[in-house]
């Protein structure tokens, strides 16, 4: 990813967090983003039998967390 993420990434694992990074590509539809997303968190949340996750997103990385809270481009039965 980038240098930001990588420290993000390095404080959270000192603290004893499990910690994924994702990263999605700049010119797809944030609806489809958030769907991607929802496979990431469901396959996390499967890998690691956590109730949930934690999700920090960042500028445009921001649009598809909040698309996926929001029930955008996800199943929601």
């Amino acid at each position: 990813m980038d240098a930001v993420f990588d420290a993000i990434e390095k404080a959270l694992s000192k603290k004893g967090g499990e910690v994924r990074l994702v990263g999605f590509g700049t010119f797809s539809v944030t609806r489809r983003k958030a769907g991607e997303l929802k496979v990431v968190i469901d396959g996390i949340e499967q890998l690691t039998g956590a109730p949930g996750v934690i999700v920090i997103g960042h500028s445009l990385g921001g649009l598809a967390p909040r698309a996926y809270v929001q029930g955008i481009g996800r199943d929601r039965t």
